[in-house]
């Protein structure tokens, strides 16, 4: 399992690959996972690693992560102006070489590790997990040399996401390029929604349907055990980054309406906000004094804050393409029993699944006054104590984490017998299953 993000960084994608692991060896596969030492991701959760158990073996190598030396030649103190300008243009000639991404470098030692890995532990199969993209390229090279079925996970789309950007139209050709060969040597081609693996089936229409399946995200019920009691106050709680177009500005604009007509609500209002913020993000800058700011904080944590909310706050994107993902937590968020208050949802699987869930208030990100009439309603339903956590219901139950594994287990025993149809056709029922699911 080539997986850049993996713990103790703590980036959004690296629940995915946690969850498999934990799962993978009750249904026959035992993981080795292949990831550097020292990611340049700042944000830690090494409670993560409890999750994996003695038959997960995690295979870290140096990679050539020149991100770490520029930083230091940039702040050194007898690097002076001259230092910054050259960490400046190294930086640049760095950045334009690399293809696809920044971690392209890291896939070079990945690449030399993994087959001594493949060779000395008899390992069977090979899957690659992106963000970064290049992880995928070192799973390319790793099936090329050692001839082993290969998977490709995309947790997020490529060239469909709506933060695609090429810096030329030579790295754009590079970078389709690239997806076209994955997609041609993968044996399979996963994407974590629905639409995102109809976009892949498009582009890449001279390749067999069933080549792209969909396994989405969820929810690990071992993490929800026990009970947890409501706060007693309003409370609303946001997880996660506020950055590009997945700005609250709006939400907090709407707060300040809402306390105008409702003054009586400010003691017991409680907004908090977990996870790393970026400066600038809020306009006004008095609604911070509203709210809370959290830094990052581990995974159970953040679980056991926001089980106690009455409201868990989504702000999504507002890019037309952002309808191809969804938001990791939002499956944890359901799996609360929380209501759901979802600013910017875009049609499409996030909006089929809030609203299946049911117990969710679906409002315009850029409406102020809309935002502080949801606001009332659910001020309202907490004075009369009616906002209270639900039950799971079988549609939430059904996007755990060990079903999400079992598909994919599936579908390494379809990779490792491609001959068999009964195991490709199980694999392919999976898959027909978790996209009903969706909607």
């Amino acid at each position: 399992m080539i997986a850049y993000e993996f713990p103790p960084t703590a980036a959004g994608g690296v629940m995915r690959t946690v969850k498999f692991c934990k799962y993978l060896p009750e249904l026959g596969w035992e993981p080795h996972v292949l990831t550097p030492k020292c990611s340049t991701v700042t944000s830690r959760d090494p409670s993560m690693l409890v999750e994996l158990g003695h038959r997960t073996q995690v295979h870290r190598t140096r990679g050539l992560e020149y991100e770490r030396i520029l930083a230091r030649m940039k702040n050194a103190s007898w690097g002076g102006r001259i230092g910054r300008a050259l960490e400046w243009r190294l930086r640049g000639m760095l950045d334009g070489a690399a293809v696809p991404d920044t971690k392209s470098y890291w896939a070079i030692p990945a690449v030399m590790r993994g087959i001594s890995i493949v060779r000395s532990q008899g390992v069977d199969l090979l899957y690659s997990t992106s963000w970064p993209f290049s992880d995928h390229l070192a799973g390319l090279a790793l099936h090329r040399w050692t001839h082993r079925p290969w998977i490709a996970d995309f947790r997020d789309p490529w060239l469909q996401h709506y933060n695609y950007g090429a810096r030329s139209e030579r790295h754009d050709r590079w970078n389709r390029r690239l997806e076209t060969q994955i997609c041609r040597r993968a044996s399979f081609v996963v994407s974590a929604t629905a639409l995102a693996n109809a976009a892949m089936q498009r582009d890449h229409p001279d390749l067999p349907r069933d080549k792209f399946i969909t396994i989405g995200n969820g929810y690990d019920h071992a993490d929800f055990d026990g009970d947890v009691r409501p706060d007693d106050d309003f409370s609303i709680v946001y997880c996660g980054t506020f950055y590009g177009s997945r700005n609250p500005a709006g939400f907090f604009a709407g707060v300040d309406r809402f306390l105008e007509q409702r003054p009586e609500a400010e003691s017991h209002l409680r907004i908090t906000c977990m996870g790393t913020q970026l400066d600038g993000a809020f306009d006004p800058p008095a609604t911070k004094a509203r709210c809370k700011f959290l830094p990052w904080t581990s995974h159970e944590q953040c679980l056991r804050r926001l089980r106690a909310a009455r409201v868990l706050l989504l702000i999504q994107h507002v890019e037309p393409q952002v309808q191809l993902t969804v938001p990791g937590k939002l499956y944890e968020y359901m799996a609360s029993g929380v209501h759901i208050l979802s600013l910017n949802t875009q049609p499409g699987e996030n909006e089929g699944l809030l609203r299946q869930y049911g117990h969710a208030t679906i409002l315009p990100g850029d409406n102020p006054q809309a935002v502080a009439a949801g606001l009332e309603g659910l001020y309202e339903r907490y004075v009369q104590g009616k906002l209270l956590p639900v039950a799971q219901t079988p549609f939430v139950k059904r996007f755990t984490r060990r079903a999400a594994t079992e598909q994919l287990a599936a579908l390494f025993d379809a990779a490792l017998h491609p001959d068999r149809a009964d195991v490709r056709a199980a694999a392919a029922g999976r898959d027909e299953e978790v996209v009903a699911c969706a909607y």
